[in-house]
């Protein structure tokens, strides 16, 4: 019960530390990785491969990934939404929602009785369950926008 109280004052901490920061200096402001902001690509073209967990699609899970989810998710200034809906469903359950984030975190900083997403991580992959959500782009898996 410590461990849970722990994390979650410490998701409340990064995530309010990280919305200031947000505010001065917004993330990818040229549309870099995962982002919907970018000029130039194609919205109709769907990414047949991503890392799941990795929400700003740089290759790698680490805490930025689910501290800009959560920015995301509970309206941050200055946040953006995941141009690879399926990234950001950490346990593949067909929606994005607060726990894939927080289950990120409980895994990244290896509380007892978390576990690794489901493929595809840690390499790109197809999405192996069916699901409304979408991946219009990956940067890591699908190259640089052209």
């Amino acid at each position: 019960m410590k461990v849970k109280i722990a994390i979650g004052a410490l998701v409340f901490a990064l995530l309010f530390a990280g919305a200031a920061f947000a505010q001065k200096a917004p993330l990818y402001p040229q549309g870099i990785g995962c982002y919907l902001m970018a000029s130039g690509v194609d919205l109709h073209k769907q990414s047949e491969e991503f890392i799941r967990g990795d929400y700003n699609c740089d290759g790698a899970l680490l805490t930025n990934d689910p501290l800009m989810e959560l920015q995301y998710i509970f309206g941050v200034p200055g946040s953006t939404p995941p141009s690879c809906e399926d990234a950001a469903d950490y346990d593949d359950d067909g929606s994005v929602l607060t726990n894939d984030p927080l289950m990120a975190l409980q895994f990244i900083f290896g509380v007892p009785g978390s576990s690794a997403p489901p493929p595809p991580y840690p390499d790109c992959g197809p999405d192996p369950t069916g699901d409304d959500l979408d991946c219009v782009w990956h940067e890591f898996c699908m190259g640089p926008k052209k």
